[in-house]
């Protein structure tokens, strides 16, 4: 029986032994052409803008919510505490040569953090306590001594005032001196404390005296000769040292170690006061809440878009 498919005559010009052509090899362009492009028929997946734009409403809900989340203290995550935050204890005194009639001769008045808690007067001899802070720390038992240093203080400044010669500050070299003068104590964020002295008399000219090197300093040339005399005065010296570097820094401690007692007493916001004061007021558990549904919101986001 003769086959119905003849054999395939080769083509004019082409030998008959050529084989017939086999499958094509692709070349790795064309594998990775292939790879990246997606094939026929597929699903393409939702592209960066796509996912983008379906989670627009997450975002959107997310900015209404910052509002209402109560900040938390800077450098501080869920959970820490503000044990690092500074604390300052200050003494302000004013002292005149001469009073007028009916005036106090010295005036004295103790901040915290740059809040009044005590005042004091040559004249009436009161050492009264002042507001929310006062009435709490009055009852500590640093509270005597302190009135103590600080009366036998305004004594021995004085003294040294009627040694400085008005003409050193007056242009007719007479009438009375006057002392401006400021103890400070401070505990930093990271627990050292240090301690420093201003001085400045007839409202002019400014002297400070660090305790650490017992050094004083002026910040006007015309100052140089009571800057010497001050220099060569041991006993002030002593007493100065003596009174920031013991007795203040000792108090400084004490309102440190009993500050939560008396934030829960005063009730002031943090925010009212130069520097943060809660010593271990932790973060309100709804912040907290709020902060972990943020942060891992804005996670997944991420995770979103960049997938």
């Amino acid at each position: 029986m003769r086959d119905r498919c003849p054999l395939a005559q080769p083509r004019p010009g082409h030998s008959k032994h050529v084989l017939p052509p086999g499958p094509r090899v692709p070349s790795e362009a064309t594998r990775r052409l292939a790879w990246d492009s997606p094939r026929l028929g597929a699903a393409m997946g939702p592209t960066a803008a796509t996912k983008f734009r379906e989670r627009l409403p997450l975002l959107f809900l997310l900015l209404l919510l910052l509002p209402a989340i109560p900040a938390a203290p800077l450098g501080l995550g869920v959970g820490a505490t503000r044990g690092g935050d500074a604390l300052s204890l200050s003494y302000h005194f004013f002292i005149t040569s001469q009073a007028k009639p009916g005036q106090p001769w010295c005036e004295v008045q103790g901040q915290i953090n740059g809040k009044t808690f005590l005042s004091y007067d040559c004249q009436t001899k009161e050492f009264k306590p002042i507001g929310p802070w006062g009435m709490k720390l009055k009852d500590r038992s640093f509270w005597q001594q302190q009135e103590e240093t600080v009366k036998l203080l305004v004594e021995e400044l004085r003294k040294k005032l009627l040694d400085i010669k008005a003409e050193n500050f007056t242009k007719s070299g007479t009438g009375s001196l006057t002392m401006q003068g400021r103890l400070m104590c401070e505990r930093g964020a990271d627990g050292h404390t240090r301690a420093s002295w201003q001085f400045r008399f007839n409202e002019s000219i400014t002297y400070r005296f660090d305790p650490n090197n017992r050094k004083w300093t002026v910040d006007h040339s015309g100052g140089q000769q009571v800057k010497d005399m001050l220099d060569g005065d041991r006993e002030l010296t002593m007493l100065l040292v003596r009174t920031s570097n013991g007795d203040c820094q000792s108090w400084l401690q004490q309102v440190w170690e009993h500050w939560d007692e008396t934030q829960e007493t005063t009730g002031a916001p943090a925010t009212t006061l130069h520097v943060a004061l809660f010593k271990g007021a932790a973060i309100r558990p709804i912040a907290s809440v709020f902060l972990v549904v943020l942060t891992h919101s804005i996670l997944f986001v991420v995770q979103g878009i960049v997938l």
